[in-house]
C-alpha cells in the first residue's frame, strides 16, 4: 500500500472514531425526554392506538442488559372503545439481553411493572379491544395464539385487572403480583386473584405460577388455576412449555359441580343437562390443537372416559370425541333424551304425568350456546348399555345440529327424525 492510501485510510479511520464518539458521547448524555414524542408516534401507530409517555423517559444502552425506564405510561383503547385506557403503569423498566438480540431473538432480562392496570373488554359481537380481529365463532380462520418474548425476570407491584367479557357474561376484578423473593412457604410467587360474576353468579378466578426468577426459556413455567361457582369448581395444574409462549401447554385438569350445562358460559360449548358430575383428565395444546385425553369421570352413577380432540384453527372450533361408559344408568342420560333426571317409575304402574315445561331440564334454547359443538362423537362400551349410550350421544348431536336444546316428549313424527339423525350420524358403539 502507497504513502497516499495509507494516509486516506488513516484518516477514514480517525472520522469513524470521531463519529463513534460523538455517537457513544450523545447517547450517554442526551436527554432522552426529547423522543418522547417520537416514540410516542411510533408506538400508536404499530398498536393501532393512542400512546402517551406522561413521566420521565430514561434509557442505558452501553450495557451488555440496555435499559429502557418510563414513567406514567398509558396505551389506549381501539377507537370504539370509550372511558377506561388498555394498560396504564406508574413506572415500567425493561432490560434486554444484547447478546441474544444481536442473534435476532429478543430475551428480557428484566421486567418491572409498578401499579400496572390492565383493561379487558369484548362485546357481545365478539368485538375486543386486545385485538382487532372480530372474535365471535365463525368460519375464519382464528388468530394464533400469544407468543411472548421470552423473561428472564420479572417483578410486578400492585397490579389490578379489569375484565368485561359480555360473549361469556364474565365480570372480574382483581389484583396481580409477582415478587421478586418468597419464603420456602410461597412457592407460587406469581398470583393472580379475581372475583366478580359469570352469568350473574358468583365467581372467583385464582392464577399462581413459579418464581418468575431466572427463567430458562426451555424449561416448562409451572402454575395452578382455580375457578370456581356456585354450580361448578374446575381446578388445575400445569405448565408453559416454552415460557413465555402460550401455544404450548400441558395440564392435569378437575372439574365437578351440579349440571354440565352450567358450564357453557365457561367453555362456550353448548353441554346438555345433566346430574351432578365430577370428571379429571389431561389436556396438552400444540399451536391451536387441543388433545384432552385419559378422561375419568361420573355422570350422576354412569362412569364416563375417553378422549376429546379440538381444532381451534378457525373461530368456531372443531370437536371430535370419543367416549365410553362401562356403567350406564338410564336416569343420568334423561337430560339428554327428554326423560326428567332422577325420576323412578310410578309405584302403581300407571304412566307419569307429564311434567310440566317449567319443570323439565333444559338448556335455554339459544343460538348462543351453538359456538362450538362436536363433529363426530364416537362411543364405545359394553353392550347393551354402549348401544343407547351411542343414541342418546347422537341425539345431542343432532339436537345441536338443529339449533334445538331440548326434547320434551317423542311423538311418532320427532322419533323418525331422531331415528334417522342417528343412522346418518358418525357415531359407532362397539361390542
Amino acid at each position: 500500500m502507497s504513502v497516499r492510501w495509507r494516509k486516506v485510510a488513516g484518516c477514514g479511520a480517525l472520522a469513524v472514531a470521531g463519529v463513534l464518539a460523538i455517537a457513544v458521547l450523545v447517547l450517554t448524555f442526551m436527554d432522552w425526554n426529547l423522543l418522547k414524542r417520537p416514540l410516542e408516534h411510533i408506538a400508536s401507530g404499530h398498536l393501532k392506538r393512542e400512546v402517551t409517555i406522561g413521566g420521565a423517559l430514561q434509557a442505558k444502552v452501553w450495557s451488555r442488559t440496555p435499559t429502557i425506564s418510563v414513567d406514567e405510561l398509558q396505551i389506549g383503547n381501539p377507537p370504539w372503545e370509550s372511558g377506561n385506557h388498555f394498560l396504564t403503569v406508574d413506572h415500567l423498566q425493561v432490560k434486554l439481553e444484547l447478546p441474544s438480540l444481536l442473534r435476532g431473538h429478543v430475551v428480557l432480562a428484566r421486567v418491572a411493572l409498578i401499579r400496572p392496570t390492565l383493561y379487558i373488554h369484548r362485546e357481545k359481537s365478539g368485538r375486543a379491544n386486545w385485538t382487532f380481529e372480530n372474535t365471535a365463532p365463525s368460519d375464519e380462520r382464528a388468530a394464533a395464539p400469544p407468543n411472548l418474548p421470552a423473561v428472564r425476570n420479572a417483578v410486578i407491584e400492585e397490579g389490578k385487572l379489569i375484565l368485561v367479557d359480555e360473549v361469556k357474561r364474565m365480570r372480574l376484578t382483581g389484583t396481580v403480583e409477582a415478587h421478586e423473593q418468597f419464603n420456602s412457604d410461597e412457592q407460587r410467587p406469581f398470583r393472580v386473584d379475581a372475583r366478580g360474576t359469570l352469568n350473574n353468579q358468583p365467581f372467583q378466578l385464582a392464577i399462581a405460577g413459579g418464581p418468575l426468577l431466572s427463567i430458562d426459556p426451555e424449561h416448562p413455567y409451572p402454575f395452578d388455576l382455580n375457578m370456581k361457582s356456585g354450580q361448578f369448581e374446575v381446578t388445575a395444574r400445569g405448565q408453559v412449555l416454552k415460557p413465555f409462549d402460550l401455544s404450548g401447554l400441558d395440564m392435569q385438569v378437575a372439574a365437578r359441580g351440579h349440571d354440565t350445562a352450567d358450564l357453557f358460559y365457561l367453555t362456550q360449548l353448548a353441554l346438555p343437562n345433566s346430574p351432578p358430575y365430577q370428571v379429571r383428565a389431561h389436556i396438552a395444546r400444540k399451536g391451536q390443537l387441543f388433545k384432552v385425553s385419559d378422561i375419568k369421570g361420573t355422570l350422576g352413577s354412569t362412569d364416563i372416559g375417553g378422549s376429546v380432540n379440538v381444532d381451534a384453527t378457525r373461530k368456531r372450533p372443531s370437536i371430535v370425541a370419543r367416549l365410553n361408559s362401562q356403567h350406564l344408568v338410564l336416569k343420568d342420560v334423561g337430560a339428554v333424551t327428554g326423560s326428567r333426571v332422577g325420576t323412578n317409575p310410578p309405584e302403581d304402574g300407571k304412566p307419569a304425568a307429564a311434567t310440566p315445561a317449567a319443570a323439565r331440564p333444559a338448556v335455554a334454547a339459544n343460538s348462543d350456546r351453538l359456538l362450538a359443538r362436536p363433529n363426530r362423537l364416537n362411543t364405545t362400551g359394553p353392550c347393551p348399555g354402549c348401544s343407547l349410550w351411542a343414541s342418546c350421544w347422537a341425539a345431542v348431536d343432532w339436537l345441536m345440529e338443529n339449533s334445538i336444546s331440548r326434547v320434551l316428549a317423542f311423538p311418532p313424527k320427532r322419533t323418525r327424525s331422531i331415528a334417522r339423525a342417528i343412522s346418518e350420524s358418525n357415531v359407532s358403539a362397539r361390542r
